[in-house]
């Protein structure tokens, strides 16, 4: 039993268990009917094709795999303000890195990516951004600067957060070459394990040749039409999602607009016992065309020892925290030789920064609302204690 009082994003799964159960009984387990559904429902979504894989991380090795072969470079800049599978996905492949800074929003900073790409653009394969709490990055302005400086790099967007987003009113990742998803158990769009990837149509063959082993008909297709000959076409890997991960996404896509006005609604609440508190701002929602989907709720400290004191209070109330991220670019995978990964350039001063002054509040559409008062109760008192 947890010793919190209040989980940090505790979510129901019990509204899946019908799909769940058509699926067990089928006794079709891997990819099938429903990997199918959700996919065609997702590529309706975003307008261009999307595919189910078995994680965010899987999603991105296909994604920098691709750029590898497609542009003959391998030089990966990334935030150093993220999760450890944006860049280990790119080590994985056979990458070297880049660390770009974020601005005070945590999102990019334009200043470090120039110096980045002015310097090493001829090398890049791809450009990665991260819409870090949900909130999207400027997508054109990031596209400018590919442009301009590495015309040859993709243009790739790690999503895991910003499902339900948008930028200029269409979806997070819409504006950049290949996005990747997760609908990791804590995540706006949970199916306890799985991610996606949104590609051009023009590639849609390819990633689904990279996605199942490089094997030009998976198992549903060789099953359900009775041919059962195929061919092996391309090196590719085992990323593929499971009906069962399908099946719960189906369940969550269902009600993903119900859950999402309640996660909003929670936000609001939080951003309001913080308003007007000297020290303390929660990371924006949404800025100008760039609108969030409450994924995280960050608060950002001026003082190391005042957010060190809240976390602690919230904790001894039973207000189970977490903390998003430790920058990239100073952790031992990335700064010891021994593990003979090459880093060729690090910007990181204001990441560095903000790690010692953020924490994220419980946020979650599965949390009750007295749950949701208890903390903001709790905020209170611990902000001005």
């Amino acid at each position: 039993m947890s010793k919190y009082k209040i989980e940090f994003a505790p979510v129901d799964f019990s509204d899946a268990i019908k799909y769940v159960e058509e699926v067990l009984k089928s006794g079709w387990l891997t990819s099938g009917k429903f990997v199918n559904l959700v996919e065609e429902r997702l590529s309706d979504y975003f307008k261009r094709p999307f595919l189910l894989t078995s994680s965010c991380t899987h999603s991105l090795e296909l994604a920098y795999k691709f750029a590898i072969e497609k542009t003959e470079k391998n030089l990966f800049v990334v935030p150093t303000w993220t999760f450890a599978a944006t860049a280990n996905a790119a080590v994985n492949v056979g990458g070297r890195i880049a660390f770009y800074d974020v601005d005070d929003n945590l999102s990019v900073d334009f200043k470090s990516l120039a110096r980045i790409l002015q310097k090493h653009g001829n090398d890049v394969a791809a450009v990665v951004t991260v819409d870090y709490s949900g909130l999207p990055v400027d997508y054109k302005k990031v596209r400018h600067y590919i442009d301009m400086y590495a015309p040859q790099a993709l243009f790739i967007a790690d999503c895991a957060h910003s499902f339900g987003s948008s930028y200029l009113n269409e979806p997070a990742g819409f504006f950049a070459d290949i996005a990747c998803f997760s609908f990791y158990a804590n995540k706006n769009l949970p199916a306890g394990e799985g991610g996606g990837v949104l590609i051009k149509s023009e590639w849609e063959r390819d990633f689904r040749l990279m996605r199942l082993h490089g094997i030009s008909k998976d198992s549903w297709a060789r099953y359900g039409s009775g041919k059962w000959d195929y061919s092996i076409e391309i090196i590719g890997k085992k990323a593929n999602m499971s009906d069962l991960h399908a099946a719960v996404l189906m369940a969550k896509l269902e009600r993903f607009d119900e859950d999402q006005k309640i996660r909003l609604a929670y936000w609001a609440k939080y951003a309001e016992v913080v308003e007007g508190i000297e020290g303390v701002r929660m990371l924006p929602l949404s800025i100008g065309v760039r609108r969030g989907n409450a994924h995280l709720a960050v608060l950002l400290f001026e003082d190391i020892n005042r957010r060190d004191s809240v976390m602690q209070c919230l904790v001894d109330a039973g207000v189970m925290l977490s903390f998003h991220f430790p920058p990239l670019h100073i952790q031992p995978a990335y700064t010891s030789e021994m593990f003979g990964v090459e880093v060729v350039e690090s910007f990181g001063s204001i990441a560095e920064y903000y790690s010692n002054r953020v924490f994220s509040l419980p946020i979650s559409a599965y949390l009750e609302p007295e749950d949701v008062d208890y903390v903001c109760e709790n905020l209170y008192r611990c902000l001005h204690t």
